[in-house]
Parts: structure tokens; sequence; C-alpha cells
């Protein structure tokens, strides 16, 4: 692999692991600590992280038009900016509207410095190894985020959550700095795709660098709607049980320590769960990557139905590490895969606003079915038939794929 490509990924890595790593992953952390500290409902508290979410959903299409400039740097940069000042906005705030303000802020820049803008540049310097350069690129989000969680964590108990954002701004700042200016190389010439290690084979075929649908004709095809749809249902599906494992165990009888163990290394598994999945996609495909992570993901749902054991408690953590690190690094290989590299970035903004709001569904669902039947167990039933229900879609979409050809664009 060319210097390059190795400095892109090393670029991507950081890009995930400062920006959604170390300012989104960690923003649960301060629920409790904020909400008492303040005087306000979690509830009513963590309405910010939704805001986020909504402004970020917002913003993707506008983001999509951007990643192809440029000037990618100087707009990666201003949005790193945006999501900084937020964050120490978030640390002088002392009402719940203040955080509100400010996650409107972070939402308008999130789309510069997250897993979204690592899988555009993944998609225009690889080919062959996209699996394993978006694999080991997503990783950082999962490594970044579950060694961050325990920094902050000591810095609340410490010197308190308002010291602690501030740490993660300075971090984010100084980890995507690092990434932007130092190891990511943008806008490649033809020369730099084929490089010396062949990622790219053109030159001695027919075959060009860009190739696939334009966005006016794939959103035409059935196969866009079927993948759409499944993504937000299995995105739904994965949040349903990162957020709500926790909960579930602790109400089950496990002490709240042994449980957060669990949750780390839920964030370990799904960092090397990434690597594992994209590297096995460039070896095996599609079919068996997404038999592989879906599997694990409705197996973790019924396990959860029997949540009493220690047992249980560990083998869900790590089948929803698998499962949530498959599922983000595959929907991209997918869109790709399918669609082709001509309007990626287009196509897959839609793709990213819907796996956004399937984030958002599974997040908010388990507490009302919870609210309304005092218990988790019909929650977990609905999603094992829900993940069937989504692979059921995605290989529709991708048997239709394999069923139609797009034209090469020279």
């Amino acid at each position: 692999m060319d210097k390059k490509r190795v400095s892109n990924i090393v670029a991507c890595t950081l890009i995930t692991g400062g920006g959604q790593g170390f300012l989104n992953n960690t923003l649960n952390i301060y629920i409790q600590p904020v909400s008492e500290s303040l005087g306000i409902l979690r509830s009513e508290f963590s309405v910010y992280s939704t805001i986020i979410m909504l402004t970020t959903v917002s913003m993707a299409p506008i983001y999509a038009r951007l990643y192809g400039r440029k000037n990618l740097k100087s707009i990666m940069i201003l949005s790193m900016i945006l999501c900084v000042l937020a964050t120490f906005g978030f640390s002088i705030s002392t009402q719940a509207w203040h955080f509100y303000v400010f996650a409107i802020m972070f939402g308008l820049g999130f789309n510069g410095v997250n897993l979204t803008v690592a899988a555009n540049i993944i998609t225009q310097w690889f080919d062959k190894r996209k699996g394993l350069a978006t694999g080991i690129a997503f990783a950082g989000s999962g490594f970044f985020a579950s060694a961050m969680v325990a920094v902050l964590g000591e810095v609340i108990e410490q010197y308190g959550w308002r010291v602690s954002y501030r740490v993660a701004g300075i971090s984010g700042t100084i980890v995507l700095l690092i990434a932007i200016l130092v190891f990511l190389k943008t806008n490649p010439t033809q020369d730099d795709l084929i490089g010396n290690d062949n990622e790219f084979e053109v030159g001695k075929t027919s075959e060009t660098l860009i190739k696939g649908y334009a966005y006016k004709d794939a959103i035409k095809t059935p196969m866009f709607y079927s993948l759409l749809i499944g993504g937000f249902l299995l995105s739904t599906a994965v949040q349903c049980g990162i957020i709500n494992m926790t909960p579930a165990f602790v109400d089950a009888g496990h002490q709240y320590d042994l449980v957060t163990k669990a949750a780390s290394v839920t964030l370990l598994v799904l960092g090397f769960a990434k690597i594992f999945i994209g590297r096995f996609n460039d070896f095996c495909g599609m079919v068996p990557s997404l038999i592989i992570f879906a599997s694990c993901t409705g197996s973790s749902f019924i396990f959860l139905l029997f949540p009493t054991t220690q047992f249980s408690l560990f083998v869900t953590a790590v089948l929803i590490g698998i499962g949530a690190g498959g599922f983000q690094v595959t929907l991209g290989l997918f869109v790709r895969d399918i669609f082709g590299n001509r309007d990626f970035a287009k196509i897959f903004a839609i793709f990213n606003m819907f796996q956004l709001m399937g984030t958002a569904t599974g997040a908010i669902v388990p507490s009302v079915v919870y609210d309304t039947t005092g218990s988790y167990i019909i929650m977990w039933q609905l999603l094992i038939g829900l993940t069937i229900l989504s692979v059921a879609l995605y290989y529709n979409a991708y048997k239709i794929s394999k069923k139609t050809t797009y034209e090469n664009i020279l």
C-alpha cells in the first residue's frame, strides 16, 4: 500500500477518533452529573443529543456537495471549530436551553469531522481494499471513545463536568488538527489513485476510476429504497441494543459497576469488529459480512431475554459490539458496491440521514415501550423480527443489483 493511502487511513482514523469518538460518543456520560448539578430532569437534558442528531441530518445534503471540493481541509477545520466551540459552550451552560443552542452549533459542523467524511475520503482513495480501509478508519471512533470515557469520567470525579467538557474539546482539537494538517491527502490525481500498489486496476484495462449510478438515476431504482429502509431498521435495532443494554441488565439485578465494565467491552469489541468485518468483506463479499454482523445483532436480543446471569451480560456486550461495528462499516460498503463511486457522496448522504434517524428512533422507542409495559421483553422480541426483516431488505437490494449494470463514466 503506497504512502498516501496509508497516510489517509491514519488521517481518517484520527478524524473518527477525535470527532466522532472524543466529541460525540462521550456525550452520554454527562447525563447524570449535569442533570443533578443543574437540577433538571435527565430527559430534559438528554434532548440536546437529539438536537445534535437532527441538525446533523439537516446538514447532510449540504455537506454531500462540499466533500468533493478542493478546499475540503478548510471546510473540515471550520467544522471542527464549530464542534469545539459548542463543546466549550456546554461547559459554561447553566440552563437546559443553553445546551440546546450549543447543540445546534455542534450539529452544524459535525458532518465535517465524523464517520461520513471519513467514508467519502476512503471511497476516493480505495477500491480493492476499501473494506479494510473503512474498518480501520471507523475503528477510531470506538477505540478513542473507549479511552476517553475513562479519562473524562475521572476528570468529572476530580474536577467536575465543566472541566471535563473542556478536556474533551481540547483533546478533540489536537487530534483533528494533526489528522487534517499532517496526514490528510486530498484532491488525488489519476497517478495517485493508480499508485504502485494496483489499488485501482486501470491503464491495462478499459475500466475507469469513476463508475456508477448518477444520483438522479440511483433514486429511481427499487434497490435504493430496499437498502434505505433496511439501513434505517437495522440502525434502529443496533441503537436499541447499545443504549438500553445497561438499564436492562441493571434492572435484572447486576451491579452498576459490572454493567459499565461490560459496556466498555462493547466499545472495544466494536472497534475491532469494524476492522475484522471490513477485511472480511474484501475477501468474502458483502452477503457473508451481512450474515455475520446481523446474526450477532439478532443473537444479542435473544440473550437479553435472559438477562440474569453474568454470562448473558458479557456475551451480549460482545455480540452488540460486533453487530454495531459491522453495521457502521458495511452500510457504506453496500452503497459503494451497489451504486458505485460516481455520486457516492450525494447517495450516501441520504443513507446517512436515514441511519441517523434510525439511531434517534432506537434511543426513544425502547423507553416508551418500557414506560408502557414495565419491561423490555416485548422490545427484544420485536427487535429479533426487525433484524431478520432488515437482512431480507439488504439481500434484496444486493440481489437486484446483480441483475442490473451501471454505465462506466470516462
